[in-house]
């Protein structure tokens, strides 16, 4: 998924969420039977982080 939007000219992303409620989501998408996960547009390395600590420990 993306987390947010840019605003023009500059690339600045706004509305961006945080990590944990990223976690969230893909919870959410979990049951809802997805089974890869990843990141666009204003997601950083700390969102995919909480992704892969939290499905490790569901593992």
């Amino acid at each position: 998924p993306e987390s947010g939007f840019f605003k023009m000219p500059d690339w600045q992303f706004v509305d961006i969420i945080e990590p944990t409620a990223l976690v969230a989501y893909a919870e959410d998408w979990q049951r809802a039977g997805a089974s890869i996960f990843g990141g666009c547009c204003g997601t950083n390395p700390q969102h995919i982080k909480a992704l892969s600590t939290a499905f490790r420990r569901a593992a």
